[in-house]
């Protein structure tokens, strides 16, 4: 709405204010109010620019009031739905985990008991007892998984919380309700599963005839990757682990894998379904969801496109990170690469810190007897931080590339031989510096100290053609299937 529109002029020569009511009516509606749909207050001035001043200034006092309503204004029944909605989600999830692991201990019952008792404290109460921290990472797990703003007055915000409180409560019951079905058998209803030919063999002869399935019998060797990622993904909407963002990107990469290799087991999964999707992301073209020649394209038929329209595909750094999302489900993801890689980087960092302050040492002809001492000490821990760092990382390089196929014959294995190659030299170099130099500087030879500082030169430019390889591994080439 424009100044003008703020201000009206009255016969008497005096301006006033104007201010649309907002309207606070549940839609859709269709009768028309029957209230007044503007404020008018007079400004008592007949002076344009005062009359202009004092409108802005209630204009901004009015947008902020209208903002406040429509914040404020929250549908009871509607978040009662949202509710609801997001739980028996979580419920269904949780069932199908526990028809895997089986029923509960004692103990465990115990403690769901104390902690359906710790909900069923007066709302503020509880949370308080959780603490903000644990507070905020359910409001917005809540919020992101079921659409609700998490932007909320003081009063709504409790509301909220009361409504999670008391979801979670018939959560835990359901829960307790769900594990007396394990008490008994339930024959009235028709059995899931397969009826085997050996368990037709041991019926009675008193027994009616079975009609014997000739479907083989499945074995439940692992969960579904659907209810896998489902477990994950609650897991994360509980502790906050997961940024929206974040958890929206593993949402899609896993949805894209079920829909090119379907929902099966966990373990059924082969390494041809790991090529097979990888060579679809390869080829599969970015934003296909809102380029119009791909709209409404399954996967390979956008690949097909694609190649027809000459469409950009995805970077290598997003096949990348998507390759990446399917490592990070438990199960998958191997907490030992990490560990590994931490320890290497610690040997790098150890290796790499010494350069600048023994190269220093070494040209400065009065601390000759330090630097030598020094390059001594640094050689004598090199003896075990040098076999670590190429234990972890030619282990990494195994987890990583998995056969010898694989570094030999792809572009990601050839960059780490050409890495592995550069290792070796700095090897060499090292190798000079503590066999040769580093005893003729304790001899009190000052020639041996400045090729000492010339192979720590050299080793450095070598370090860097290391790290600029690392780059290239980590964000140009994609790993092997």
């Amino acid at each position: 709405m424009k100044l003008h529109a703020y201000l009206s002029l009255s016969r008497h020569g005096i301006y006033y204010f104007r201010w649309p009511i907002p309207d606070t009516r549940p839609k859709p509606h269709t009768r028309p109010s029957t209230t007044r749909g503007t404020i008018r207050v007079s400004l008592r001035t007949r002076c344009p620019k005062e009359a202009g001043t004092l409108a802005r200034r209630l204009a901004v006092c009015g947008d902020t009031i209208t903002k406040h309503i429509e914040r404020s204004g929250m549908n009871y029944g509607e978040l009662r739905t949202k509710v609801h909605g997001h739980f028996k989600r979580v419920l269904e999830r949780a069932k199908a985990r526990r028809e895997e692991l089986g029923p509960y201990t004692e103990l465990e019952k115990e403690r769901i008991d104390d902690t359906i008792q710790l909900y069923e404290m007066d709302n503020e109460d509880y949370w308080d007892l959780v603490g903000k921290d644990e507070v905020a990472k359910q409001f917005r797990s809540f919020c992101n998984a079921t659409g609700v703003p998490q932007k909320q007055t003081r009063e709504n915000a409790w509301v909220i919380l009361d409504e999670i409180r008391k979801a979670w409560i018939g959560f835990h019951k359901a829960m307790l309700e769900h594990d007396k079905t394990f008490e008994k058998y339930d024959f009235s209803t028709k059995p899931s599963a397969v009826v085997s030919a050996a368990e037709c063999a041991h019926a009675s002869p008193s027994s009616a005839p079975v009609t014997i399935s000739k479907k083989p019998p499945q074995a439940l060797s692992s969960p579904l990757l659907s209810v896998l990622f489902a477990e994950r993904k609650a897991e994360a909407e509980q502790t906050g682990q997961w940024s929206a963002k974040l958890l929206n990107d593993y949402q899609a990469w896993i949805d894209l894998f079920i829909e090119l290799q379907g929902d099966r087991p966990v373990l059924d999964y082969r390494k041809t379904d790991a090529r097979d999707f990888k060579n679809v992301l390869i080829e599969l073209p970015s934003n296909r969801n809102k380029l119009p020649q791909t709209i409404g394209l399954t996967p390979r038929e956008a690949v097909q496109a694609a190649k027809d329209h000459g469409l950009p595909t995805l970077s290598v750094s997003t096949v990348n990170k998507a390759l990446g999302r399917l490592q990070g489900i438990p199960e998958l993801e191997s907490v030992g690469i990490q560990l590994l890689l931490l320890l290497h980087l610690l040997c790098v960092a150890f290796w790499v810190g010494i350069f600048s302050p023994l190269r220093s040492l070494a040209l400065m002809p009065e601390h000759l007897t330090d630097a030598a001492e020094l390059g001594h000490r640094f050689g004598q821990a090199a003896a075990l931080i040098v076999p670590t760092l190429i234990v972890a990382g030619l282990w990494m390089a195994w987890l990583l590339v998995g056969n010898l196929q694989g570094l030999l014959f792809t572009g990601y294995g050839q960059a780490l031989l050409f890495k592995v190659l550069l290792v070796g030299l700095l090897l060499t170099l090292a190798a000079a510096n503590k066999l040769r130099f580093v005893p003729s500087m304790q001899s009190g030879d000052a020639k041996a100290a400045r090729h000492l500082a010339r192979s720590i030169e050299g080793e450095a430019i070598v370090v860097l053609v290391v790290l600029a390889t690392t780059a290239t591994l980590t964000s140009v080439l994609t790993l092997p299937s």
